[in-house]
Order: structure tokens, then C-alpha cells, then sequence
């Protein structure tokens, strides 16, 4: 792809998200989407069928660098199952929460309600497959559960601006195991 492409599509993905964010899915038209990015309505035609297939686009390019994340991060198991998942687990949120334009991305992804893009679905897919791939857990309970629960950690992350903290997570762990055997 050519730097011009590229820099269209960059414009086009940036001032979508803004007016997801501002305006609400619904109400964006792609007239605003291509005043926005500053280029024709035909320009967007050239590359998006509407904005529905934009933000499907952007959907599923959010759901490949994660799942490049999550499986940079889970290529040694050996280390997970050890019990260092406490730095992979920093790592991968870390490179998340850290990054204004992927933490706009979820936020304008996850206002989306529509019957043809469920994002978080979607996203809970690709963390299960990798938890199946890394062989983390072959429970489909579990699975489901640290998948949920991983959304849910990076959404409070994103929404509040706090930065991570892995000990705050260990204790949600420990009152967890409080609540399911409260004899321990």
C-alpha cells in the first residue's frame, strides 16, 4: 500500500473514531466522516462500502495487533504456567493502555450496537482461541472467564486513566477465592 493510501486510510480511521466517539455511531454520517478526514465522499467509497464496513475494518485490524500482542506475550507458556503471568499480564495491558489511539479505537468500537458488528464478542474470540492455542487452560469455563475479565480489566484501565496495577489485580484474585471458599 502507498504512502498516500495509507495516509487516507490513517484520516479516514482517525476521524471516524472521533465522531463515534463524540456523536454516537448512529448519527455519523459518512458525509461527516469524509469532511472530517478532509477528503471526498467518493474518496471513503473508494475504500468502505459505509460506515459499517469501516468499522468492521477497524474491528477486526484492533483484534490482529491484539491478538499480536497476546501471542507475543504467550509464545513461552513455560514461563506462564511457572508462574510468571504477572509480567505478561502487565506487559500486554501496559501496551494497550498506553496507546491514545488504541484506547479510542476500543471506546468508539465498543459504543457500536449494532446486529452485524459485536465487538466484544468478537474480542472475547480472539482471547479464548489464544488461551486454547497457548494451552493456558482446556476449561471452556475458564476460558470465558479470564477472557471477560480480561475486557473488563482494560476497559476500567481505559476509562479511568489509572495505570496498572498488578497488585490491585492479585487482590481482586484473593477476594475472589475469599468469596468461592470462605473457609480458606
Amino acid at each position: 500500500m502507498d504512502l498516500r493510501t495509507q495516509r487516507t486510510l490513517s484520516s479516514i480511521e482517525n476521524a471516524f473514531i472521533d465522531l463515534t466517539l463524540t456523536e454516537g455511531f448512529s448519527k455519523v454520517t459518512v458525509r461527516q466522516i469524509a469532511a472530517e478526514a478532509r477528503i471526498n465522499p467518493k474518496t471513503f467509497y473508494d475504500h468502505f462500502h459505509n460506515k459499517t464496513a469501516l468499522a468492521a475494518y477497524l474491528t477486526q485490524k484492533f483484534l490482529n495487533q491484539y491478538a499480536q500482542l497476546i501471542q507475543t506475550r504467550l509464545e513461552n507458556n513455560q514461563d506462564i504456567l511457572a508462574g510468571h503471568l504477572d509480567l505478561h499480564l502487565q506487559g500486554l495491558l501496559s501496551s494497550i493502555i498506553d496507546n491514545q489511539k488504541l484506547k479510542k479505537t476500543i471506546l468508539a468500537l465498543e459504543s457500536i450496537h449494532s446486529n452485524s458488528l459485536d465487538f466484544e464478542a468478537q474480542f472475547l474470540q480472539v482471547v479464548s482461541e489464544n488461551l486454547n492455542k497457548y494451552h493456558i487452560s482446556k476449561d471452556p469455563l475458564t476460558i470465558d472467564i479470564i477472557a471477560t475479565i480480561t475486557l473488563k480489566i482494560i476497559n476500567y484501565y481505559i476509562r479511568t486513566n489509572e495505570p496498572f496495577s498488578l497488585s490491585r489485580q492479585e487482590n481482586i484474585v484473593k477476594t475472589l477465592e475469599r468469596i468461592i471458599n470462605p473457609s480458606r
